[in-house]
């Protein structure tokens, strides 16, 4: 019984050590200890026990696990995403799920959720061995894979191709955020394989993204989102490849002219850049009490906003001319001189609050008169894609 008493206690004083360094991690040491030999030695972080603890932190990120079923037994291999500063979206390598036997899985549907962001729906399902035949496809926090054919050899099945949006969160501090991945047991999903199995939900990985949001670094270029952004007359949203995203306020036409909030069209845009954004963000168009990000700023002297991407560009109200600039102040992003000028068809103007723009003209501005546009006279839809 003493035996066992001081196996607890070791068991809780360990476990209160390890959470304590989970919101100090060993690498963040005192700033004149590090000042010496660290790139971060303004923020007091040791850059070789940081480079170690992320290698570390990365192998924690692929898993195994393997779930018995009356059928058989599968097993479920993960690779999880790292991401540092404040990445827009994460990209997971894969999820694979292997049978241990013929016709483990049955016909039916696998529910995988995350409890952190919004999945892309567009994800490839390839039959890595075997012959069984399955489909996925991500909505919100679910991914459903479809097992459309039994297999008669034991099978293996891929999905890649997932992108994750990390939904504008932005912490300058030391944090965590770490997204778990998980088989959904629920009976109300349609069909579910695993309903009958578990009374809980089954952890896959419990870090299938996680963010890091130590100063100063930026997200890689190895990060990108291509496809298809899509703006329609009289819709308060617009559409990233098959995701929907609310605005504030609706698109409408004027003068032949599809109109966009400004606001909406910079997140679009950066959703697919290669630049680290900073999402927590508010811009409540008029007022004073607002926090500035990176890309998007709000000038209340002048009615007029900027969008700092490829180009730089400044809107401003009752205006139809696009001024591009390339130096700015770092303090409020205010252009310290203008390089050119662009004239649009039409005057960017606020309504209901709302900056809005000529999203034609102004992604022509912003990306260097790019043409890979597309207008859908029927739909009343503007097409961009990147």
């Amino acid at each position: 019984m003493r035996f066992y008493c001081l196996f607890c206690i070791i068991i809780i004083l360990f476990g209160h050590t390890a959470f304590a360094e989970q919101n100090l991690p060993d690498y963040v040491v005192n700033k004149e200890e590090a000042r010496e030999y660290s790139y971060y030695k303004n923020y007091g972080i040791d850059d070789k026990k940081h480079q170690e603890y992320i290698d570390d932190y990365k192998v924690s990120q692929i898993t195994a696990t393997e779930i018995s079923l009356s059928t058989g037994n599968i097993t479920i291999c993960t690779e999880g995403s790292f991401l540092t500063h404040n990445s827009a979206y994460a990209r997971p390598s894969y999820i694979k799920i292997k049978e241990d036997a013929a016709g483990v899985l049955e016909k039916g549907s696998i529910y995988l959720t995350i409890d952190e962001g919004t999945l892309l729906k567009e994800m490839k399902c390839t039959t890595t061995s075997g012959d069984i035949i399955a489909s996925a496809v991500g909505n919100s926090k679910t991914i459903k894979i479809d097992i459309e054919q039994q297999s008669t050899m034991p099978s293996e099945i891929t999905i890649t191709n997932l992108t994750i949006l990390t939904n504008r969160m932005n912490e300058n501090e030391w944090k965590e955020r770490e997204c778990i991945l998980s088989v959904s047991v629920s009976n109300e999903l349609d069909k579910n394989l695993f309903s009958e199995y578990s009374t809980e939900n089954i952890i896959l990985n419990a870090r299938f993204w996680a963010q890091h949001n130590t100063l100063r670094q930026g997200c890689g270029g190895d990060y990108y989102i291509g496809g298809r952004l899509s703006f329609t007359a009289g819709k308060n949203y617009y559409m990233l490849n098959d995701t929907k995203f609310d605005m504030e306020g609706s698109s409408y036409i004027k003068d032949n002219t599809l109109m966009v909030p400004v606001y909406s069209l910079g997140e679009a845009l950066f959703l697919d850049s290669i630049y680290s954004v900073r999402y927590n963000y508010s811009i409540p168009y008029g007022q004073n009490d607002f926090e500035h990000s990176h890309f998007l700023n709000w000038y209340d002297n002048n009615q007029s906003a900027s969008i700092l991407y490829r180009c730089n560009v400044l809107f401003q109200n009752q205006s139809n001319i696009a001024q591009t600039f390339y130096d700015y102040d770092e303090k409020d992003f205010t252009p310290k001189s203008i390089d050119d000028t662009i004239e649009m068809p039409t005057n960017v103007e606020i309504k209901y609050g709302v900056l809005y723009v000529p999203v034609r003209s102004a992604i022509d501005a912003l990306t260097y008169n790019n043409t890979n546009f597309y207008w859908d006279e029927k739909t009343k839809t503007f097409y961009y894609n990147y």
